[in-house]
């Protein structure tokens, strides 16, 4: 899961309990908790993810899918992005929080107005819209809250609420953090896959001829995953590869480094679906690892057997153009043709 503990904070503020600061109402959610605190919100929030129906949504990303598809047939060229992998990925984060009719045009733009906001270390200019990017979206979830929502995600953490085992405002934020860390990794994801693919003709290929397996995921997210950095505050001094790094201090974590480490991953440059062992860090690691993985996979898997099934023929049309982002990397759009079956 991406973390909107990467958006700049009140001065001052070290958004980490374990750090002795005090957390605002706002920002309070799963991902600035420690254990043990955070463990007993992580398991009121996985209870209500895997009470999710996900053969349904399965179902439902697959007629997406091919109704995308069927529009995309009759163009000659098209971006991908815009075209399928944005609207997919936003379906998925719909269908789990039980909203079939959210605005996808402004909770995209919001989202993507957050994902600037990561790198305001680079680009102090993004910080602000990207906060109230992240205020609007909260607004928009309590809105959903408020209506009583009788499925999916948001009805069952409201219940959670209900029976006071989690406050409102960790509900609330928790959520606004995997619906923006839900829609936006995951269609960065599936583009970049794509790409990865079509520039490793045999990789397509094989895909096409196995289907796009577990390992097959597993080695795309490894390659071309999106989240290239996570942030993270020491809470005692560590020696680490012999220089000492004291308490307080800001560690900037390179995801996409490690995973193209090659004393772990030989050739890792290469795609290659048979690789085992393939402990990638695509997904985090340990308490804050992505609560949406399987879904994230399920909509990549998805995405990618529609395209190599009715697409086979796919290529580039032209230069893929990716956001300027530090922390999440992405194609703002990856033009391609043969869309016809």
């Amino acid at each position: 899961m991406i973390e909107d503990l990467l958006l700049p904070a009140p001065a001052g503020m070290v958004l980490t309990p374990r750090r002795g600061a005090e957390i605002p109402d706002n920002l309070l959610s799963i991902q600035t908790l420690d254990p043990p605190e955070h463990g007993a919100v992580h398991r009121v929030l996985m209870d209500a993810y895997r009470r999710q129906d996900f053969a349904a949504i399965r179902t439902e990303l697959e007629d997406l899918a091919d109704e995308l598809r069927v529009k995309l047939s009759a163009q000659p060229a098209f971006d991908l992005i815009e075209s399928f992998t944005a609207p997919l990925s936003f379906a998925a984060v719909a269908a789990l929080f039980g909203v079939p009719d959210a605005d996808e045009k402004n909770i995209v733009a919001w989202s993507e107005a957050i994902v600037a906001a990561m790198d305001s270390g680079l680009t102090p200019e993004a910080a602000t819209p990207g906060t109230r990017a992240r205020d609007k979206l909260s607004a928009e979830i309590s809105r959903w809250l408020d209506g009583e929502p009788d499925s999916g995600l948001l009805a069952d953490l409201r219940q959670a609420e209900a029976t006071q085992s989690i406050s409102h405002d960790m509900i609330l934020n928790t959520l606004r953090a995997m619906l923006h860390a839900g829609y936006a990794p995951t269609s960065r994801f599936i583009a970049a896959s794509v790409l990865a693919l079509l520039r490793t003709p045999a990789a397509w290929k094989e895909l096409q001829a196995t289907g796009v397996t577990e390992n097959a995921v597993k080695e795309l997210l490894r390659h071309s995953g999106p989240v290239q950095a996570v942030a993270r505050v020491c809470t005692q001094d560590v020696e680490l590869d012999g220089r000492l790094l004291r308490e307080g201090s800001d560690v900037i974590l390179l995801i996409a480094a490690a995973n193209h480490d090659p004393r772990q991953f030989p050739q890792p440059h290469e795609l290659d679906f048979t690789r085992t062992p393939n402990h990638n860090l695509g997904f985090g690691w340990g308490a804050h690892a992505c609560v949406g993985a399987s879904l994230a996979r399920l909509t990549c898997a998805v995405a990618l057997n529609a395209l190599l099934r009715h697409t086979p023929q796919l290529r580039l049309a032209g230069d893929p153009v990716h956001w300027r982002h530090a922390t999440l990397r992405g194609l703002r759009t990856l033009p391609v043709s043969g869309g016809a079956a």
